[in-house]
């Protein structure tokens, strides 16, 4: 099977990546304690990120935190593309993501993107 990438208005791909099969995260999360996700795989870079509510991430190893404070703000009903760091070496991508919420419990979805 053929497929092509979009293209731009230059008519130049525009690199998209794909969802990784069986690779989708719900993490439920509260206002009082921050949740992790389970394990990224072992070369994904990137997420795809949606929240049902306000809420504060964070990126990193299996010991990541994350509060109202020190985590970056997602709004609600918002689709967030994230990279994991690490330039060419996959070991050092961030592996884990952690949510609080900000005033109200929800669920996160995560998509490893391949």
């Amino acid at each position: 099977m053929t497929t092509q990438m979009p293209m731009d208005a230059g008519n130049q791909a525009i690199n998209v990546l794909g969802y990784w099969p069986g690779k989708g995260h719900q993490v439920p999360f509260v206002t009082a304690s921050a949740n992790t996700s389970p394990e990224f795989g072992p070369v994904c870079s990137v997420i795809t990120i949606y929240s049902t509510k306000d809420c504060f991430i964070q990126t990193g190893d299996s010991a990541v935190t994350c509060t109202n404070s020190n985590g970056h703000f997602i709004p609600n009903s918002t689709v967030i593309d994230i990279g994991l760091g690490g330039g060419l070496d996959v070991r050092s991508f961030d592996k884990f993501l952690c949510v609080i919420g900000d005033s109200e419990a929800g669920e996160l979805y995560v998509s490893e993107r391949k």
